[in-house]
This record gives C-alpha cells, sequence and structure tokens, in this order.
C-alpha cells in the first residue's frame, strides 16, 4: 500500500488471509461438488457426505510485524477426504486447479502449492467377496444381528492390503453390531 501503516490504504494491497479465505471457500464449493460427482452411498451413510474438506491452520509471515501492518504471505493447510472411486489425481488435478482460479480472483501474484505427508486413494472390499461375506455371517452368528458396514474409515491403515495386494480386508469394531 502507499501508506503501509495505516489500515485506511489497505484495500491498496492484498491481505493475504483475506486471499485465504477465499481459496478456503472455493475449495468447499469443490469439495461439496466432488462428493456429487462421486457419491458414494456408504460413505454418505456414515459421514453425511462423501468427501469432506476442513482449514486446520493458517499462518502468516511472522510474529514479529506490528499488529498495523498487512503480512505478506499467509501459509494455509487443508485437510481432504474422498471417497472409493475418486483418484488421488482428480483430486489433486481438482485442488491445483480450484487454488489457482481463487488465488486469480483473489489478486495474488503467486501462490505456491505443497503435498502433504498423508496421501492415498480411499479403498473399499467388495461386500461380493468370500472374506466379507464369511466376517458378515461370523459377526451374524455370534451377535445375532446382521453387522453394519462402515465407510467411514476408507482412508485408514485398513486401506493398504487392498492397494498394494489387491487382497480384501475387513476390519471388525463396535460399530459392525
Amino acid at each position: 500500500t502507499s501508506e503501509t501503516h495505516h489500515p485506511l490504504y489497505a484495500h491498496q494491497g492484498v491481505n493475504p488471509i483475506d486471499a485465504a479465505e477465499t481459496i478456503a471457500a472455493r475449495l468447499r464449493e469443490w469439495t461439496a461438488d466432488l462428493a456429487d460427482r462421486h457419491s458414494h452411498p456408504g460413505v454418505e451413510r456414515a459421514a453425511g457426505t462423501s468427501a469432506g474438506m476442513f482449514v486446520s491452520d493458517v499462518q502468516v509471515d511472522n510474529d514479529e510485524r506490528p499488529v498495523f501492518q498487512l503480512p505478506k504471505q499467509c501459509t494455509m493447510r487443508v485437510v481432504l477426504a474422498f471417497p472409493p472411486g475418486a483418484s488421488l489425481q482428480t483430486v489433486e488435478d481438482g485442488v491445483r486447479h480450484t487454488v489457482d482460479e481463487a488465488a486469480t480472483e483473489a489478486g495474488l501474484s503467486r501462490v505456491a502449492l505443497r503435498r502433504g505427508d498423508h496421501l492415498a486413494d480411499s479403498s473399499e472390499a467388495s461386500p461380493d467377496t468370500s472374506v466379507v461375506k464369511s466376517m458378515r455371517a461370523s459377526v451374524e452368528t455370534v451377535t445375532g444381528t446382521e453387522p453394519t458396514l462402515y465407510y467411514g474409515h476408507t482412508a485408514s491403515d485398513i486401506r493398504y492390503p487392498m492397494q498394494y495386494w489387491d487382497a480384501p480386508t475387513v476390519g471388525v469394531g463396535p460399530r459392525a453390531g
């Protein structure tokens, strides 16, 4: 801004916190669209939606900047969950496109997008596999009640045997009945 220490002139610059808010809003819209395009009835039963997103952290350049100065940069961390059927590549491409569009809309000259370290496709075992059928029958025999398939853990560690060894995998817990 022409006068960096006065909020009356803040409109001459771009506040990266406001830009982060624009990006977060656009990512929420994109996530809702992803949930619609890759609707998964089991995940929706568990969570009420097929995809989810939240902003987990927002930080500005440093703590030593005077309160009356606009920050020069802002870092925002976002967590996404998506259902089986939506590939990691689809999600990454969608996030990149959405962030780029939102950054342009917010008047940013530069945005860096970095992947986190907890990334993998969601997975599910087909209910028609013998291991799932056997487990369902066992739970029903023991409890006298048909178990409920729970899809809230499609991105937990249980997916690794499915993804890396094509092994149908089942977890049993209190939500199974």
